[in-house]
């Protein structure tokens, strides 16, 4: 079987509007970039029987996915993307606030998906005269995601 090089617009964006028992996959909006990024925390576990090397453990790993695009809005209505408001409404909690965690997944379409729990951090530009409006949103995750 040959592999081949896949396009970023083939992984779709989805933001759970339901309930985790019950989820509604509602698409976000407007993007054009995805990006994973990935950290670690680590210490140190060399002491006097060690042989002179640093001895590097992992305590913890993050995983945080930054989705970037436009801003969108019906402009006749005023109605904005639904995946864009859902994500925006988490963003605007706090620790112990309804919606502060928030289920998400990201779906390939040659199948399978990740889903994960994140918080939310969104950005929305303004933009130039000549510019079109920015949307960015950062989901940082509360636990280790799951591929299937």
């Amino acid at each position: 079987m040959a592999t081949d090089k896949v396009a970023g617009n083939l992984f779709t964006a989805y933001v759970n509007t339901g309930t985790e028992g019950s989820p509604t996959w509602t698409k976000i909006g407007g993007l054009n970039e995805k990006t994973l990024d990935t950290s670690e925390s680590t210490v140190d576990a060399a002491d006097d029987d060690s042989p002179g090397w640093d001895q590097s453990r992992q305590t913890s790993r993050g995983k945080s996915i930054t989705l970037k695009g436009f801003y969108k809005v019906d402009t006749a209505t005023g109605t904005r993307d639904p995946g864009q408001l859902a994500v925006e409404r988490s963003g605007d909690t706090v620790a112990g606030e309804t919606y502060n965690i928030q289920q998400y997944k990201i779906a390939k379409s040659w199948g399978g998906q990740i889903t994960f729990k994140a918080t939310a951090v969104v950005k929305s530009g303004l933009g130039g005269s000549k510019d079109l409006s920015p949307w960015e949103a950062t989901l940082t995750m509360t636990e280790k995601p799951v591929e299937a």
